[in-house]
């Protein structure tokens, strides 16, 4: 099973073929018997699932985690018959939060505006395909009339107005350029600043902007260095900008705004309300089409405002939703969660197309307390779903795209890029993980699809358990 890519009546047809050569007889065990006697045995197996799908090392809630989905699936019409999923809609509705309340500039004509005075072509459709077009004289009015009717953006207005001698510049200068285009994205004005609430980083950007600390002072050369550790987007700015030590009134308050809009994003504006788990933990092959043995439910369903009208207008609009045409009988795959040693947590069969509300679901309904770094290929738009339902649960979690991945988010802030974190734990993290062992499982591919699902839920997890046994003998 782990080592041939064949089902097992392939097998069997070959055993079968090379006993009739050797022996000179066509005497072979029947192949439904050889199923059952296998199907048998694999079930006789003293595995102790709990231990194998746990890291020694991060214990029952791993602090970082690698998840990604692969098509490794069953019959679809096998999935229909295990019903739908359970009803939350006598709960009251989770509001969560608004991503428009989130993003720092809410204008997406000034957002577009600001774009192309930081130098980026509004033909482009990678980030440095085509040279840069200044805005026009036109552009820049509209662009600061824009921003002035919002008061936490009266600062930016200043910034641009100062930086092109009020107008007369129409591209920003470079050590202006890289910070705001990151501001002018569409994603969470947290993406840049991905710190724990209480922070020692979110404190040494307070001293600075409150003109307590001089950067380039080398008795506060330590902090600068955790700066750049944990916030290297907001240091590598100030070090550019700064003026003996001190940087611009108007950039200390754009940052100001910017860290209001950060904490705007962890505040729940609602109570929670969750269907109870079940009071006794199900069995280790009894809990779905997931498979997670040692990490059980500790949260149930929860009804969430935003997934009775999310909007088609944003999904058309978005240039990081994943789009799979599938396979027309099979289903999408299995979505596996992995900690940073290579060890699987285990996996669940995705009735739907990947998406963020997988990985939301698994981390949200078996965590106690959400992970602190989170890696995966559309973490940008995971990010944005766990902050629109759950802002509380997932404010000090850091949300990170796969090395792999990273070129495809061109419209994405450079929070989101792992290789930005060049003095952190990030640099050494092995982003590819979920790849690397998505190719190992495509070997056992065509013996799963047309199983029944607790043959599936089972030897996917026989497999993956002989995986780790693998991994943590290392």
């Amino acid at each position: 099973m782990k080592e041939a890519r064949n089902p097992l009546i392939a097998f069997h047809r070959a055993y079968a073929e090379k006993l009739s050569e050797t022996m000179n007889t066509p005497m072979c065990i029947p192949y439904h018997a050889l199923r059952r006697a296998w199907n048998g045995y694999i079930r006789l197996l003293d595995i102790k699932w709990e231990k194998e799908f746990e890291c020694d090392k991060c214990g029952d809630n791993p602090q970082i985690i690698i998840c990604d989905g692969t098509s490794v699936g069953l019959n679809k019409e096998l999935l229909l018959e295990l019903g739908n999923d359970v009803d939350v809609s006598n709960l009251q509705p989770i509001l969560g939060t608004k991503h428009t309340d989130r993003v720092f500039i809410p204008k997406r004509e000034a957002r577009k505006l600001l774009l192309q005075f930081a130098g980026v072509n509004p033909q482009s459709k990678q980030q440095s395909d085509l040279p840069s077009i200044p805005i026009t004289q036109n552009q820049y009015t509209q662009l600061v009339s824009i921003l002035r009717k919002y008061t936490h953006l009266s600062s930016l207005a200043d910034i641009i107005d100062r930086i092109s001698n009020r107008g007369e510049q129409l591209t920003a200068p470079q050590p202006y350029r890289e910070f705001l285009k990151d501001i002018a994205r569409n994603s969470p004005a947290s993406s840049l600043l991905q710190l724990n609430t209480d922070s020692r980083a979110r404190h040494v950007i307070k001293e600075i902007i409150f003109k307590r600390l001089d950067i380039l002072q080398s008795v506060h050369r330590d902090k600068i260095d955790l700066l750049k550790k944990e916030a290297p987007i907001i240091a590598k700015f100030m070090e550019c900008v700064n003026v003996n030590g001190h940087l611009p009134y108007d950039v200390r308050c754009m940052l100001k705004e910017l860290l209001k809009k950060c904490n705007l994003s962890s505040q729940s504006p609602s109570p929670i309300q969750y269907l109870p788990v079940p009071p006794n933990t199900p069995a280790v092959f009894d809990d779905g089409l997931s498979f997670f043995p040692s990490m059980p439910r500790k949260h149930g369903n929860g009804n969430y405002a935003l997934d009775a009208n999310e909007s088609r207008a944003c999904r058309a609009t978005d240039t990081c939703n994943k789009f799979s045409k599938g396979h027309p009988t099979l289903s999408p795959g299995i979505f596996t969660l992995y900690c940073q040693h290579k060890v699987c947590l285990g996996f669940e069969v995705m009735k739907q197309h990947e998406s963020p509300a997988v990985p939301f679901k698994i981390i949200k309904q078996r965590f106690h307390q959400a992970p602190r770094i989170v890696v995966y290929d559309n973490g940008c738009k995971l990010h944005q779903y766990c902050l629109n339902r759950e802002p509380e649960f997932f404010k000090n979690t850091m949300f990170l795209v796969d090395r792999l991945h990273w070129c495809n988010h061109t419209g994405c802030s450079t929070g989101y890029n792992m290789n930005v974190y060049k003095k952190s734990e990030i640099q050494t993290l092995n982003s590819q993980i979920c790849e690397q062992t998505n190719a190992v499982i495509a070997r056992i591919r065509s013996q799963l699809a047309y199983m029944l699902p607790d043959n599936f839920i089972l030897h996917t997890a026989l497999f993956l358990a002989m995986a780790n046994m693998k991994t943590k003998g290392q």
